[in-house]
C-alpha cells in the first residue's frame, strides 16, 4: 500500500477496491469530489493493475473536418471561420479521401 493511501480519507474506498467490492454511487461521488490526487491515482492504479496488468493501449483518432466555415458565430469557439476569412477552408472530395488515407497509414 502506498503512503498516499495510508493516511488518506479515501482509505476505506481503497480497501473496497482491494477487496473487489463494487463502489456505490456515493463512493463515486466522493472520488469525484476529492482533491487528494495522490490517493485517487493510487486507487486507479491498483484497479488498472488488477484489470490489465502492465498492458497499455491507445486509440488513433482522426477527425475529418471538411470545412471550418460556420454561420453560428458562437462566442466561445476559436475554430469557426466565415467564408471571407483568409484562414477559412473547405476541402474537396479528393482532399478528404487523402486525409482519410493518411489516418489509416
Amino acid at each position: 500500500m502506498s503512503f498516499a493511501i495510508q493516511h488518506s480519507a479515501l482509505r476505506d474506498l481503497y480497501d473496497k477496491v482491494v477487496a473487489g467490492e463494487r463502489l456505490s454511487d456515493a463512493d463515486a461521488l466522493r472520488l469525484f469530489e476529492s482533491k487528494d490526487i495522490n490517493a485517487l491515482g493510487a486507487i486507479a492504479d491498483f484497479a488498472r493493475q488488477r484489470k490489465v496488468g502492465n498492458r497499455a493501449s491507445y486509440i488513433l483518432n482522426r477527425y475529418l473536418n471538411y470545412s471550418n466555415y460556420c454561420i453560428l458565430s458562437c462566442q466561445f469557439c476559436s475554430f469557426a471561420r466565415k467564408k471571407r476569412d483568409a484562414d477559412g477552408f473547405e476541402l474537396t472530395i479528393e482532399q478528404m479521401v487523402q486525409k482519410a488515407r493518411e489516418a489509416l497509414a
